[in-house]
């Protein structure tokens, strides 16, 4: 009976290290089991979908409306509830699939399915705020043409090496 109480403590703790690190998270994070119940959320996720209930009042929820329900946030809302039934009627892991929200928000969204044993036991998704690095590297690009349009247009010859003098780049004037 002590090693089993020991065992369940153990467990317990586990578990609330998994609950706090997931609450921390800076993605927001949905665990459903099979039958589309919520087993876990975070705060970032209720913030992101401006869910007005405390994760812990969420756990038990059925999920099956949920994509409808929060499709408003969406710029393509339709979009968005038919990619979520064809990534749950897949169960094949998904990352990365992106999605604008209506307010300019870039998201990366993930969907792992969970095995064990070959059973199907439910499904994570995260969601990932990359609006900052993604602008970031759009502007970099923009910046890029520019300057590119710039060089071009000048009649310079250019060429660019790297330090051990290998050609990464010429331009037209520099080889006529």
């Amino acid at each position: 009976i002590t090693q089993q109480m020991e065992g369940e403590s153990k467990l317990s703790a586990s578990e609330n290290r998994l609950s706090s690190l997931v609450s921390n998270l800076h993605s927001a994070v949905l665990l459903e089991d099979q039958y589309r119940h919520i087993a876990l959320v975070n705060p970032k996720f209720c913030e992101l979908f401006q869910i007005p209930a405390p994760p812990e009042a969420l756990i038990g929820s059925d999920c099956t409306d949920a994509a409808e329900q929060s499709k408003h946030h969406f710029k393509d809302p339709e979009g968005f509830v038919s990619r979520i039934s064809e990534i749950l009627k897949a169960r094949e892991l998904v990352l990365g699939d992106e999605l604008e929200m209506t307010d300019g928000t870039l998201l990366e969204r993930d969907y792992i399915p969970i095995f064990s044993q070959g059973e199907y036991q439910g499904h994570l998704w995260t969601y990932s705020d990359v609006t900052l690095s993604k602008n970031y590297k759009r502007n970099l690009e923009r910046e890029r043409e520019k300057y590119s349009s710039i060089i071009a247009n000048m009649n310079l010859g250019l060429l660019e090496v790297d330090r051990d003098d290998v050609i990464l780049l010429t331009n037209q004037s520099f080889c006529t």
